[in-house]
């Protein structure tokens, strides 16, 4: 009994060390290339802070909506061509939401 008490102290000083330092790099924000089929040659990123209020930087330009970044890359772009696009940058978007989520359960 006394061995177990041990082991499971151990195994809880463990936990607490690894949840500390596992935490202390966390950024305050998410971001990370976003390449669009449509659009290859742009340097296109998309970020998003803990707060989800996510946006898009083109070409060095901050952008909040995914339509400014469509617009940009291909001006005379066709319906079905736009809603590719955008379906890709909420993809995107998505996972990188989720990151940001993850890392901000830390604070």
């Amino acid at each position: 009994m006394k061995k177990q008490l041990s082991l499971l102290t151990y195994l809880f000083a463990l936990a607490l060390m690894v949840s500390f330092t596992s935490c202390e790099s966390d950024d305050e924000e998410t971001c990370d290339d976003t390449p669009l089929s449509q659009c290859p040659s742009a340097d296109i990123a998309t970020c998003c802070p803990d707060d989800g209020d996510c946006y898009y930087i083109y070409n060095g330009d901050k952008y909040t909506s995914k339509d400014d970044i469509v617009a940009l890359c291909k001006p005379k772009a066709s319906a079905q061509e736009i809603q590719l696009m955008q379906m890709e940058l909420d993809k995107h978007t998505m996972q990188l939401l989720d990151e940001a989520r993850s890392a901000a359960i830390c604070n």
